[in-house]
């Protein structure tokens, strides 16, 4: 479970939460929210949303919470702090800024980086705004 937000999609870290709280995030495998996980996923994305997930066995070891958040128009990275695993490959997270860039002109590149490790661990996600919620954005 993420520590300190709570789950919805107001804000891009809401998202991100809520993602990682119906997917199980305390050291249990992910495999019985599929349907609830997806729902924090883009629209575009959320039919086959159930197959990636089931590609991996993710997992969290508390405590998990949400470092900084960058926004730019309709797009977010969010900064997961903590221990979360794809599979075998593992980031345990301190830097509430991994993933963040130093400047608005590197938020491109930022964003392309999370898309690209979202799945493997990386521990900065990628959210877009669609409507008035925010979604994580497998890409």
């Amino acid at each position: 479970m993420v520590t300190g937000t709570a789950a919805g999609q107001a804000t891009p870290a809401e998202a991100v939460a809520g993602f990682l709280d119906t997917t199980n995030v305390d050291s249990v495998e992910i495999g019985n929210n599929f349907a609830t996980a997806c729902a924090y996923v883009v629209p575009a994305d959320q039919a086959a949303c159930p197959g990636f997930l089931a590609q991996a066995t993710l997992t969290a070891d508390p405590p998990v919470y949400i470092g900084q958040v960058s926004i730019s128009g309709s797009q977010a990275i969010v900064v997961v702090v903590g221990h979360v695993c794809a599979d075998f490959t593992c980031f345990g997270n301190s830097d509430a800024a991994h993933g963040i860039p130093t400047s608005t002109a590197g938020f491109a590149n930022a964003y392309q980086e999370a898309i690209n490790g979202i799945g493997n661990g990386y521990t900065a996600y990628p959210c877009t705004l669609v409507g008035n919620s925010w979604y994580v954005n497998f890409g």
